[in-house]
């Protein structure tokens, strides 16, 4: 689920309630977007968050209000220390004003508490399961856990970098989507890419295409940059770079963004029915 809200929310109210959600439903995965209220109708409208929460004084005209309710928001005293490279962060004393809280759907940088945490240590960090894991777990599978600092583009090498890896064993899952519209997983090594000709004659297909990404998510059920090809949402044929299933072990998507699993590439046959294909190309 991604959810958008302002600072006020994601500060205080938020977690509490999202960590609630998690414990009563474990599989669920939460993306979280912090920015000013105006930006919030812009993200639902563009299909940017499912869930938006934000103050308002009236009634958005442009979106669909799920929850709302009038109540004092207070402005109490309080601080808390600067996280390495912040600023201290502080606030006055001030009255209740009477404000609309709309249950609506917006983007920006985190405020400073947030980006402290996010610079915890990755042995500090917890990771929750999600629908990858769990199908894992439940087949007795043995993996480890990696999680690292996402970032918007940075694909398969970023993450190599920073967990030490190297990007031929790190494996992307791509959906891809046949002349019909049929979708696919393609499981590549990070440093090679696709070739949809080559891959479409040894599929028996007329052509094959990268999903758009509204589409790819729609079919895996994970985010773009977060797709794992275990617990999918929608069960997909799933193809594998046959040279990948020579390597000793591989890092690939958990489930989430900012995060890969270690485990054995025949697992992927075994699970998935992976069928081996040469269709990789030099980056």
């Amino acid at each position: 689920m991604r959810l958008a809200c302002t600072e006020g929310f994601a500060v205080g109210f938020l977690a509490e309630a999202v960590e609630g959600l998690r414990q009563a439903y474990p599989g669920v995965q939460f993306e979280l977007a912090v920015a000013a209220p105006g930006r919030v109708n812009q993200m639902l409208r563009q299909g940017d968050t499912d869930l938006g929460l934000k103050y308002s004084l009236s009634p958005e005209k442009d979106a669909s209000l799920l929850h709302a309710m009038t109540a004092p928001v207070p402005w109490p005293t309080c601080s808390w220390p600067a996280w390495p490279g912040t600023a201290s962060a502080r606030c006055g004393p001030s009255g209740q004003e009477p404000r609309r809280v709309d249950t609506i759907r917006r983007s920006g940088s985190l405020p400073p508490v947030q980006r402290g945490f996010a610079r915890m240590s990755k042995k500090e960090q917890h990771v929750s399961q999600t629908p990858a894991t769990q199908m894992l777990k439940a087949h007795k599978v043995a993996f480890t856990e990696h999680p690292y600092d996402y970032v918007e583009h940075g694909g398969s090498a970023e993450s190599a970098r920073q967990l030490g890896l190297d990007e031929h064993m790190v494996v992307k899952t791509l959906v891809m989507q046949d002349q019909d519209a049929r979708p696919l997983i393609v499981l590549m090594h990070g440093d090679r890419k696709v070739s949809t000709k080559n891959l479409a004659r040894q599929i028996g297909a007329k052509s094959v295409e990268p999903c758009r990404p509204e589409v790819a998510n729609r079919h895996s059920g994970y985010l773009v940059g977060g797709t794992s090809p275990f617990g999918t949402r929608r069960e997909m044929p799933v193809f594998i770079e046959e040279s990948i299933l020579q390597l000793p072990r591989i890092a690939i998507n958990g489930g989430r963004r900012g995060f890969l699993v270690q485990l054995d590439p025949q697992v992927c046959v075994q699970l998935l029915g992976a069928r081996p294909v040469r269709c990789a190309l030099a980056e």
